[in-house]
């Protein structure tokens, strides 16, 4: 069964600069995204996950994105910049 896509909600986590005070920026990239279907339900993705994770889960914490609850982490591709905080990301949702 197929479900259409009615809104996606995307946060960026990690990128190479911030305009917002209290953010911190570093080379690479993590994107939280949210995705509701028309039956109500959502799913989570996380597209990549920053260079060092530290950026990651501050910027997470700092917008309130529930990084427990993620559905996939997809990765791009496999440089340091877009892998490099997934460790520190599973040690945080796996306690």
């Amino acid at each position: 069964m197929s479900l259409n896509v009615m809104k996606v909600e995307m946060k960026v986590l990690v990128e190479d600069a911030t305009l917002r005070r209290g953010f911190i920026a570093e080379h690479g990239l993590s994107v939280f995204l949210e995705a509701e279907h028309e039956d109500g339900s959502k799913v989570t993705l996380l597209l990549d996950a920053g260079a060092t994770g530290d950026v990651l889960l501050h910027n997470a914490e700092k917008l309130s994105v529930p990084l427990g609850n993620i559905d996939a982490v997809v990765l791009s591709h496999g440089h340091y910049d877009h892998t490099g905080g997934l460790l520190k990301l599973l040690e945080k949702i796996n306690g």
